[in-house]
Protein backbone atom coordinates (compact mmCIF):
# COMPACT_ATOMS: atom_id res chain seq x y z
CA UNK A 1 0.00 0.00 0.00
CA UNK A 2 2.84 2.38 0.82
CA UNK A 3 4.45 1.67 -2.55
CA UNK A 4 1.16 2.45 -4.34
CA UNK A 5 0.82 5.68 -2.35
CA UNK A 6 4.28 6.81 -3.35
CA UNK A 7 3.72 5.86 -6.97
CA UNK A 8 0.51 7.78 -7.13
CA UNK A 9 1.95 10.96 -5.66
CA UNK A 10 5.18 10.61 -7.57
CA UNK A 11 3.13 10.63 -10.77
CA UNK A 12 1.24 13.71 -9.65
CA UNK A 13 4.41 15.53 -8.66
CA UNK A 14 5.69 14.95 -12.18
CA UNK A 15 2.76 16.96 -13.53
CA UNK A 16 3.77 19.91 -11.36
CA UNK A 17 7.50 19.49 -11.96
CA UNK A 18 7.28 20.10 -15.71
CA UNK A 19 5.46 23.45 -15.55
CA UNK A 20 7.63 24.53 -12.60
CA UNK A 21 10.83 23.75 -14.52
CA UNK A 22 9.38 25.49 -17.56
CA UNK A 23 8.57 28.62 -15.57
CA UNK A 24 12.08 28.69 -14.09
CA UNK A 25 13.64 28.34 -17.56
CA UNK A 26 11.39 31.12 -18.90
CA UNK A 27 12.46 33.50 -16.14
CA UNK A 28 16.10 32.60 -16.73
CA UNK A 29 15.77 33.16 -20.48
CA UNK A 30 14.13 36.57 -20.09
CA UNK A 31 16.72 37.67 -17.51
CA UNK A 32 19.63 36.45 -19.62
CA UNK A 33 18.15 37.93 -22.79
CA UNK A 34 17.76 41.33 -21.15
CA UNK A 35 21.33 41.18 -19.83
CA UNK A 36 22.88 40.46 -23.23
CA UNK A 37 20.50 42.48 -25.42
CA UNK A 38 18.73 39.33 -26.66
CA UNK A 39 21.76 37.59 -28.13
CA UNK A 40 20.13 34.65 -29.94
CA UNK A 41 22.51 31.88 -28.92
CA UNK A 42 22.17 32.33 -25.16
CA UNK A 43 18.44 33.00 -25.23
CA UNK A 44 17.76 30.13 -27.61
CA UNK A 45 19.82 27.71 -25.54
CA UNK A 46 17.97 28.45 -22.32
CA UNK A 47 14.59 28.48 -24.04
CA UNK A 48 15.32 25.09 -25.55
CA UNK A 49 15.53 23.66 -22.04
CA UNK A 50 12.06 25.04 -21.58
CA UNK A 51 10.84 23.35 -24.76
CA UNK A 52 12.18 19.96 -23.74
CA UNK A 53 10.67 20.30 -20.28
CA UNK A 54 7.13 21.26 -21.19
CA UNK A 55 6.35 19.55 -24.48
CA UNK A 56 4.97 16.52 -22.60
CA UNK A 57 2.02 18.42 -21.13
CA UNK A 58 -0.60 20.30 -23.14
CA UNK A 59 -1.09 22.72 -20.26
CA UNK A 60 2.58 23.68 -20.12
CA UNK A 61 3.24 23.54 -23.87
CA UNK A 62 0.33 25.84 -24.77
CA UNK A 63 1.09 28.16 -21.83
CA UNK A 64 4.68 28.43 -23.07
CA UNK A 65 3.48 29.11 -26.60
CA UNK A 66 1.04 31.84 -25.54
CA UNK A 67 3.50 33.32 -23.05
CA UNK A 68 6.18 33.62 -25.70
CA UNK A 69 3.68 35.30 -28.01
CA UNK A 70 2.86 37.89 -25.35
CA UNK A 71 6.56 38.64 -24.84
CA UNK A 72 7.08 38.91 -28.60
CA UNK A 73 4.09 41.25 -28.97
CA UNK A 74 5.30 43.56 -26.21
CA UNK A 75 8.87 43.60 -27.51
CA UNK A 76 10.66 41.57 -24.82
CA UNK A 77 11.68 38.82 -27.24
CA UNK A 78 12.79 39.62 -30.78
CA UNK A 79 10.28 38.44 -33.40
CA UNK A 80 12.67 36.24 -35.45
CA UNK A 81 13.91 34.41 -32.36
CA UNK A 82 10.38 34.10 -31.00
CA UNK A 83 9.00 32.63 -34.20
CA UNK A 84 11.79 30.05 -34.24
CA UNK A 85 10.91 29.14 -30.65
CA UNK A 86 7.21 28.78 -31.51
CA UNK A 87 8.12 26.38 -34.29
CA UNK A 88 10.48 24.42 -32.04
CA UNK A 89 7.75 23.90 -29.46
CA UNK A 90 5.63 22.16 -32.09
CA UNK A 91 8.61 20.15 -33.38
CA UNK A 92 9.58 18.93 -29.90
CA UNK A 93 5.96 18.05 -29.04
CA UNK A 94 5.56 16.16 -32.33
CA UNK A 95 8.86 14.31 -31.81
CA UNK A 96 7.77 13.25 -28.35
CA UNK A 97 4.49 12.01 -29.82
CA UNK A 98 6.36 9.85 -32.36
CA UNK A 99 8.88 8.55 -29.81
CA UNK A 100 6.00 7.53 -27.54
CA UNK A 101 4.69 5.29 -30.30
CA UNK A 102 1.66 7.44 -31.11
CA UNK A 103 0.69 8.71 -34.51
CA UNK A 104 0.84 12.41 -35.25
CA UNK A 105 -2.62 13.95 -35.21
CA UNK A 106 -3.90 16.48 -37.71
CA UNK A 107 -5.54 19.57 -36.22
CA UNK A 108 -9.29 19.84 -36.12
CA UNK A 109 -10.84 20.38 -39.59
CA UNK A 110 -7.52 19.86 -41.44
CA UNK A 111 -9.02 20.25 -44.92
CA UNK A 112 -10.45 23.67 -44.06
CA UNK A 113 -7.09 24.76 -42.67
CA UNK A 114 -5.37 23.65 -45.88
CA UNK A 115 -7.89 25.57 -47.98
CA UNK A 116 -7.43 28.64 -45.77
CA UNK A 117 -3.64 28.54 -46.04
CA UNK A 118 -3.87 28.08 -49.80
CA UNK A 119 -6.20 31.07 -50.21
CA UNK A 120 -4.05 33.29 -47.98
CA UNK A 121 -0.87 32.23 -49.83
CA UNK A 122 -2.47 32.99 -53.19
CA UNK A 123 -3.55 36.40 -51.92
CA UNK A 124 -0.05 37.26 -50.70
CA UNK A 125 1.42 36.07 -54.01
CA UNK A 126 -1.16 38.03 -56.01
CA UNK A 127 -0.04 41.28 -54.40
CA UNK A 128 3.64 40.53 -55.01
CA UNK A 129 4.76 39.06 -51.64
CA UNK A 130 4.68 42.44 -49.93
CA UNK A 131 6.62 42.03 -46.62
CA UNK A 132 3.76 43.45 -44.56
CA UNK A 133 1.25 41.05 -46.13
CA UNK A 134 3.64 38.14 -45.60
CA UNK A 135 4.08 39.04 -41.93
CA UNK A 136 0.31 39.35 -41.49
CA UNK A 137 -0.18 35.88 -42.98
CA UNK A 138 2.46 34.40 -40.68
CA UNK A 139 1.17 36.01 -37.48
CA UNK A 140 -2.57 35.54 -38.03
CA UNK A 141 -2.73 32.25 -39.94
CA UNK A 142 0.47 30.18 -39.97
CA UNK A 143 1.18 30.67 -36.27
CA UNK A 144 -2.35 29.58 -35.40
CA UNK A 145 -2.08 26.49 -37.60
CA UNK A 146 1.03 25.59 -35.58
CA UNK A 147 -0.86 26.24 -32.35
CA UNK A 148 -3.85 24.01 -33.15
CA UNK A 149 -1.43 21.33 -34.37
CA UNK A 150 0.43 21.57 -31.05
CA UNK A 151 -2.82 21.14 -29.14
CA UNK A 152 -3.76 18.12 -31.27
CA UNK A 153 -0.44 16.41 -30.47
CA UNK A 154 -0.20 17.01 -26.72
CA UNK A 155 -2.24 15.49 -23.91
CA UNK A 156 -4.01 17.20 -21.05
CA UNK A 157 -2.70 16.00 -17.70
CA UNK A 158 -5.63 17.18 -15.61
CA UNK A 159 -9.41 16.92 -15.79
CA UNK A 160 -9.79 20.11 -17.80
CA UNK A 161 -8.54 20.63 -21.34
CA UNK A 162 -4.93 21.77 -21.18
CA UNK A 163 -5.47 24.62 -23.64
CA UNK A 164 -8.17 26.11 -21.39
CA UNK A 165 -5.91 25.90 -18.36
CA UNK A 166 -3.05 27.49 -20.33
CA UNK A 167 -5.26 30.39 -21.47
CA UNK A 168 -6.39 30.97 -17.87
CA UNK A 169 -2.82 31.00 -16.54
CA UNK A 170 -1.34 33.24 -19.26
CA UNK A 171 -4.18 35.79 -19.14
CA UNK A 172 -3.98 35.75 -15.35
CA UNK A 173 -0.28 36.54 -15.60
CA UNK A 174 -0.93 39.39 -18.05
CA UNK A 175 -3.58 40.79 -15.70
CA UNK A 176 -1.22 40.57 -12.72
CA UNK A 177 1.52 42.47 -14.56
CA UNK A 178 -1.00 45.09 -15.71
CA UNK A 179 -2.26 45.58 -12.14
CA UNK A 180 1.30 45.98 -10.83
CA UNK A 181 2.10 48.50 -13.55
CA UNK A 182 -1.04 50.47 -12.73
CA UNK A 183 -0.12 50.57 -9.03
CA UNK A 184 3.51 51.54 -9.67
CA UNK A 185 2.62 53.93 -12.49
CA UNK A 186 5.28 52.65 -14.89
CA UNK A 187 6.26 49.55 -16.88
CA UNK A 188 8.01 46.95 -14.74
CA UNK A 189 10.72 46.43 -17.38
CA UNK A 190 11.15 48.93 -20.20
CA UNK A 191 12.17 47.95 -23.71
CA UNK A 192 12.44 49.75 -27.04
CA UNK A 193 8.95 48.70 -28.17
CA UNK A 194 7.24 50.06 -25.08
CA UNK A 195 9.34 53.23 -25.05
CA UNK A 196 8.44 53.83 -28.69
CA UNK A 197 4.78 53.34 -27.82
CA UNK A 198 4.91 55.76 -24.89
CA UNK A 199 4.24 58.95 -26.92
CA UNK A 200 0.95 57.39 -28.04
CA UNK A 201 -0.28 57.39 -24.44
CA UNK A 202 -1.80 60.80 -25.14
CA UNK A 203 -4.21 59.05 -27.49
CA UNK A 204 -5.25 56.63 -24.77
CA UNK A 205 -6.75 59.00 -22.27
CA UNK A 206 -10.35 59.84 -21.47
CA UNK A 207 -11.25 63.14 -19.81
CA UNK A 208 -7.60 63.37 -18.71
CA UNK A 209 -7.63 59.86 -17.20
CA UNK A 210 -5.03 57.39 -18.48
CA UNK A 211 -6.25 54.11 -19.92
CA UNK A 212 -4.25 51.01 -18.98
CA UNK A 213 -2.55 49.18 -21.85
CA UNK A 214 0.35 47.34 -20.17
CA UNK A 215 1.88 44.32 -21.95
CA UNK A 216 -0.63 44.41 -24.81
CA UNK A 217 0.22 48.09 -25.45
CA UNK A 218 -3.34 49.07 -26.37
CA UNK A 219 -6.18 49.53 -23.82
CA UNK A 220 -8.81 47.89 -26.03
CA UNK A 221 -6.62 44.82 -26.58
CA UNK A 222 -5.92 44.49 -22.87
CA UNK A 223 -9.64 44.89 -22.16
CA UNK A 224 -10.53 42.09 -24.58
CA UNK A 225 -7.91 39.81 -23.03
CA UNK A 226 -9.17 40.52 -19.51
CA UNK A 227 -12.78 39.86 -20.53
CA UNK A 228 -11.81 36.45 -21.89
CA UNK A 229 -9.81 35.75 -18.74
CA UNK A 230 -12.77 36.82 -16.58
CA UNK A 231 -15.13 34.43 -18.42
CA UNK A 232 -12.62 31.55 -18.28
CA UNK A 233 -11.94 31.99 -14.56
CA UNK A 234 -15.67 32.24 -13.77
CA UNK A 235 -16.08 28.97 -15.66
CA UNK A 236 -13.31 27.37 -13.60
CA UNK A 237 -15.04 28.60 -10.44
CA UNK A 238 -18.23 26.87 -11.61
CA UNK A 239 -16.48 23.56 -12.25
CA UNK A 240 -14.18 23.48 -9.21
CA UNK A 241 -14.90 22.97 -5.53
CA UNK A 242 -13.55 24.25 -2.23
CA UNK A 243 -10.47 26.44 -2.12
CA UNK A 244 -9.88 26.29 -5.88
CA UNK A 245 -13.32 27.78 -6.49
CA UNK A 246 -12.60 30.77 -4.26
CA UNK A 247 -9.19 31.27 -5.86
CA UNK A 248 -10.87 31.29 -9.27
CA UNK A 249 -13.49 33.81 -8.10
CA UNK A 250 -10.79 36.14 -6.77
CA UNK A 251 -8.86 35.78 -10.01
CA UNK A 252 -11.95 36.60 -12.08
CA UNK A 253 -12.72 39.67 -9.94
CA UNK A 254 -9.15 40.90 -10.32
CA UNK A 255 -9.22 40.51 -14.09
CA UNK A 256 -12.53 42.37 -14.32
CA UNK A 257 -11.06 45.24 -12.30
CA UNK A 258 -8.07 45.43 -14.67
CA UNK A 259 -10.49 45.36 -17.61
CA UNK A 260 -12.32 48.41 -16.22
CA UNK A 261 -9.03 50.27 -15.83
CA UNK A 262 -8.75 50.21 -19.62
CA UNK A 263 -11.96 52.29 -19.85
CA UNK A 264 -12.92 50.20 -22.89
CA UNK A 265 -16.51 49.74 -24.02
CA UNK A 266 -15.79 46.19 -25.14
CA UNK A 267 -15.85 45.09 -21.49
CA UNK A 268 -19.58 45.78 -21.30
CA UNK A 269 -20.14 43.93 -24.57
CA UNK A 270 -18.01 40.80 -24.25
CA UNK A 271 -18.46 39.96 -20.56
CA UNK A 272 -22.30 39.60 -20.55
CA UNK A 273 -22.29 37.52 -23.73
CA UNK A 274 -19.50 35.24 -22.51
CA UNK A 275 -21.14 34.71 -19.13
CA UNK A 276 -24.54 34.11 -20.72
CA UNK A 277 -23.20 31.39 -23.02
CA UNK A 278 -21.20 29.88 -20.14
CA UNK A 279 -24.19 29.63 -17.80
CA UNK A 280 -26.64 28.33 -20.41
CA UNK A 281 -24.33 25.62 -21.76
CA UNK A 282 -23.09 24.59 -18.31
CA UNK A 283 -26.64 23.93 -17.08
CA UNK A 284 -27.76 22.42 -20.39
CA UNK A 285 -24.89 19.92 -20.40
CA UNK A 286 -25.43 19.01 -16.76
CA UNK A 287 -21.95 20.01 -15.64
CA UNK A 288 -23.22 22.44 -12.98
CA UNK A 289 -26.49 22.95 -11.12
CA UNK A 290 -28.83 25.91 -11.35
CA UNK A 291 -27.88 26.83 -7.78
CA UNK A 292 -24.20 27.02 -8.71
CA UNK A 293 -25.03 29.25 -11.66
CA UNK A 294 -27.14 31.52 -9.43
CA UNK A 295 -24.22 31.79 -7.01
CA UNK A 296 -21.85 32.62 -9.89
CA UNK A 297 -24.25 35.27 -11.25
CA UNK A 298 -24.50 36.93 -7.85
CA UNK A 299 -20.72 36.88 -7.52
CA UNK A 300 -20.22 38.27 -11.03
CA UNK A 301 -22.72 41.08 -10.40
CA UNK A 302 -20.99 41.92 -7.13
CA UNK A 303 -17.65 42.03 -8.94
CA UNK A 304 -19.12 44.36 -11.60
CA UNK A 305 -20.57 46.76 -9.04
CA UNK A 306 -17.33 46.76 -7.04
CA UNK A 307 -15.24 47.39 -10.16
CA UNK A 308 -17.53 50.21 -11.35
CA UNK A 309 -17.35 51.77 -7.88
CA UNK A 310 -13.55 51.60 -7.96
CA UNK A 311 -13.31 52.85 -11.56
CA UNK A 312 -16.30 55.18 -12.09
CA UNK A 313 -14.81 56.54 -15.31
CA UNK A 314 -15.42 53.16 -16.94
CA UNK A 315 -19.20 53.53 -16.80
CA UNK A 316 -18.97 57.23 -17.65
CA UNK A 317 -17.07 56.47 -20.85
CA UNK A 318 -19.60 53.83 -21.92
CA UNK A 319 -22.40 56.39 -21.77
CA UNK A 320 -20.42 59.17 -23.51
CA UNK A 321 -20.21 59.88 -27.25
CA UNK A 322 -22.52 57.05 -28.22
CA UNK A 323 -23.36 58.83 -31.46
CA UNK A 324 -19.75 59.03 -32.71
CA UNK A 325 -20.06 58.02 -36.40
CA UNK A 326 -16.42 56.95 -36.79
CA UNK A 327 -16.95 53.22 -36.18
CA UNK A 328 -20.10 52.97 -38.30
CA UNK A 329 -18.31 54.90 -41.03
CA UNK A 330 -15.39 52.47 -40.81
CA UNK A 331 -17.77 49.54 -41.28
CA UNK A 332 -19.38 51.17 -44.32
CA UNK A 333 -15.97 51.90 -45.81
CA UNK A 334 -14.98 48.24 -45.41
CA UNK A 335 -18.23 47.14 -47.05
CA UNK A 336 -17.48 49.40 -50.02
CA UNK A 337 -14.02 47.87 -50.34
CA UNK A 338 -15.46 44.34 -50.25
CA UNK A 339 -18.01 45.29 -52.91
CA UNK A 340 -15.24 46.65 -55.12
CA UNK A 341 -12.76 43.78 -54.51
CA UNK A 342 -14.80 40.74 -53.36
CA UNK A 343 -12.23 38.06 -54.23
CA UNK A 344 -8.88 39.55 -53.21
CA UNK A 345 -9.54 42.64 -51.08
CA UNK A 346 -6.81 45.26 -50.85
CA UNK A 347 -4.13 42.92 -49.54
CA UNK A 348 -3.17 42.11 -45.96
CA UNK A 349 -1.57 44.64 -43.65
CA UNK A 350 -2.61 47.64 -41.60
CA UNK A 351 -0.31 50.16 -43.30
CA UNK A 352 -1.51 48.92 -46.66
CA UNK A 353 -5.15 49.30 -45.61
CA UNK A 354 -4.46 52.77 -44.21
CA UNK A 355 -3.12 53.92 -47.58
CA UNK A 356 -5.39 52.09 -50.03
CA UNK A 357 -8.71 52.39 -48.20
CA UNK A 358 -8.63 56.18 -48.44
CA UNK A 359 -10.31 56.27 -51.85
CA UNK A 360 -13.27 54.28 -50.47
CA UNK A 361 -13.65 56.24 -47.22
CA UNK A 362 -17.08 57.73 -46.63
CA UNK A 363 -17.72 61.04 -44.89
CA UNK A 364 -18.82 59.53 -41.55
CA UNK A 365 -15.36 57.99 -41.15
CA UNK A 366 -13.86 61.40 -40.51
CA UNK A 367 -10.23 60.22 -40.33
CA UNK A 368 -8.17 57.43 -41.96
CA UNK A 369 -7.97 54.12 -40.07
CA UNK A 370 -5.55 51.21 -40.34
CA UNK A 371 -8.36 48.66 -40.02
CA UNK A 372 -12.17 48.76 -39.91
CA UNK A 373 -12.42 47.88 -36.18
CA UNK A 374 -14.20 44.63 -37.03
CA UNK A 375 -12.19 41.44 -37.50
CA UNK A 376 -14.62 39.92 -39.98
CA UNK A 377 -14.81 43.03 -42.14
CA UNK A 378 -11.02 43.28 -41.89
CA UNK A 379 -10.59 39.78 -43.32
CA UNK A 380 -13.03 40.50 -46.12
CA UNK A 381 -11.58 43.91 -46.99
CA UNK A 382 -7.94 42.80 -46.83
CA UNK A 383 -8.06 39.18 -48.07
CA UNK A 384 -11.42 38.82 -49.81
CA UNK A 385 -14.68 36.99 -49.18
CA UNK A 386 -13.30 33.44 -49.80
CA UNK A 387 -10.90 33.78 -46.84
CA UNK A 388 -13.64 35.28 -44.68
CA UNK A 389 -16.03 32.45 -45.58
CA UNK A 390 -13.52 29.72 -44.65
CA UNK A 391 -12.78 31.42 -41.30
CA UNK A 392 -16.51 31.65 -40.53
CA UNK A 393 -16.99 27.95 -41.39
CA UNK A 394 -14.05 27.02 -39.14
CA UNK A 395 -15.57 28.97 -36.27
CA UNK A 396 -18.93 27.33 -36.92
CA UNK A 397 -17.32 23.90 -36.51
CA UNK A 398 -16.60 24.64 -32.85
CA UNK A 399 -20.14 25.83 -32.14
CA UNK A 400 -21.75 22.91 -33.95
CA UNK A 401 -19.60 20.53 -31.89
CA UNK A 402 -20.56 22.26 -28.64
CA UNK A 403 -24.28 22.15 -29.43
CA UNK A 404 -24.37 18.59 -30.77
CA UNK A 405 -22.44 16.67 -28.08
CA UNK A 406 -24.85 14.59 -26.00
CA UNK A 407 -22.54 11.93 -24.64
CA UNK A 408 -19.81 12.86 -22.12
CA UNK A 409 -20.05 16.58 -22.93
CA UNK A 410 -16.98 18.71 -22.57
CA UNK A 411 -16.54 21.94 -20.70
CA UNK A 412 -18.58 25.02 -21.64
CA UNK A 413 -15.62 27.31 -20.87
CA UNK A 414 -13.93 27.28 -24.33
CA UNK A 415 -17.13 27.98 -26.26
CA UNK A 416 -18.04 30.80 -23.84
CA UNK A 417 -14.61 32.34 -24.36
CA UNK A 418 -15.07 32.07 -28.12
CA UNK A 419 -18.48 33.76 -27.91
CA UNK A 420 -17.01 36.68 -25.94
CA UNK A 421 -14.18 37.16 -28.46
CA UNK A 422 -16.52 36.94 -31.46
CA UNK A 423 -18.82 39.62 -30.06
CA UNK A 424 -15.87 41.88 -29.26
CA UNK A 425 -14.54 41.27 -32.78
CA UNK A 426 -17.63 43.00 -34.15
CA UNK A 427 -16.33 46.29 -32.70
CA UNK A 428 -12.60 45.55 -32.63
CA UNK A 429 -9.93 43.23 -34.01
CA UNK A 430 -9.28 40.44 -31.46
CA UNK A 431 -9.39 37.66 -34.07
CA UNK A 432 -6.98 39.46 -36.39
CA UNK A 433 -4.20 40.57 -34.05
CA UNK A 434 -1.45 38.50 -32.41
CA UNK A 435 -1.96 37.15 -28.86
CA UNK A 436 -5.74 37.56 -28.90
CA UNK A 437 -6.06 35.58 -32.12
CA UNK A 438 -3.83 32.91 -30.55
CA UNK A 439 -6.07 32.78 -27.49
CA UNK A 440 -9.10 32.52 -29.78
CA UNK A 441 -7.79 29.55 -31.77
CA UNK A 442 -6.44 27.81 -28.66
CA UNK A 443 -9.96 27.82 -27.22
CA UNK A 444 -11.37 26.87 -30.63
CA UNK A 445 -9.17 23.76 -30.72
CA UNK A 446 -10.87 22.29 -27.62
CA UNK A 447 -14.35 23.86 -27.83
CA UNK A 448 -17.13 21.33 -28.27
CA UNK A 449 -14.76 18.40 -27.74
CA UNK A 450 -15.14 15.56 -25.26
CA UNK A 451 -13.47 16.08 -21.91
CA UNK A 452 -9.94 14.68 -21.40
CA UNK A 453 -11.33 12.13 -18.92
CA UNK A 454 -13.85 10.76 -21.41
CA UNK A 455 -11.22 10.67 -24.17
CA UNK A 456 -8.85 8.71 -21.94
CA UNK A 457 -11.65 6.31 -20.96
CA UNK A 458 -12.55 5.81 -24.61
CA UNK A 459 -8.90 5.11 -25.48
CA UNK A 460 -8.69 2.55 -22.67
CA UNK A 461 -11.86 0.82 -23.90
CA UNK A 462 -10.44 0.63 -27.42
CA UNK A 463 -7.17 -0.75 -26.10
CA UNK A 464 -9.03 -3.36 -24.07
CA UNK A 465 -11.09 -4.33 -27.09
CA UNK A 466 -7.95 -4.67 -29.22
CA UNK A 467 -6.31 -6.90 -26.62
CA UNK A 468 -9.46 -8.98 -26.36
CA UNK A 469 -9.64 -9.43 -30.13
CA UNK A 470 -5.95 -10.33 -30.26
CA UNK A 471 -6.44 -13.03 -27.61
CA UNK A 472 -9.47 -14.34 -29.46
CA UNK A 473 -7.64 -14.73 -32.77
CA UNK A 474 -4.36 -16.07 -31.33
CA UNK A 475 -5.86 -18.32 -28.70
CA UNK A 476 -5.98 -22.10 -29.23
CA UNK A 477 -9.37 -23.59 -30.09
CA UNK A 478 -11.15 -25.45 -27.29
Amino acid sequence: MQLAFRSRWGHRDDHWRLPAFGLLAAVMSITAGAAVAYKPILSAGILFLLLVAVARSQEAAVALWLGLRVLMFSGYIALPLGEVMLGLIVVVASARQIISGRRLQAPRSPLLWLVLLLLVSLNVAYFGFVPESRDYAIEIFIENVLLVTLIANTESRWRRDGATTAVAVVLGAVGSVAALEWVTGRPLVLNTARIAYAPLDALHTFEGVNRLGSLLLNPDLLAAAMVVGFVVWIGIALEERGVLRWIAILGAAGMLSVAFLTLSRTVFLGAPVGLGVLFVLSVNKGRVSTGQVAFAIIGACAAVFAAVALVPNAWYRVTTDLTDPLRVGAYETAVRIISAHPLAGLGAGWNRYYALAEQYRIADQYRPLAHPHNSFLELGAMLGLPVLLVVVVLIGKAFSGALSHRVAPGSAIPIAGLAAIIVMSLVGDPITIPVLSNVFWALWAVAGQRSPESRRAQAERRSELSRSNAKHWTGSPT
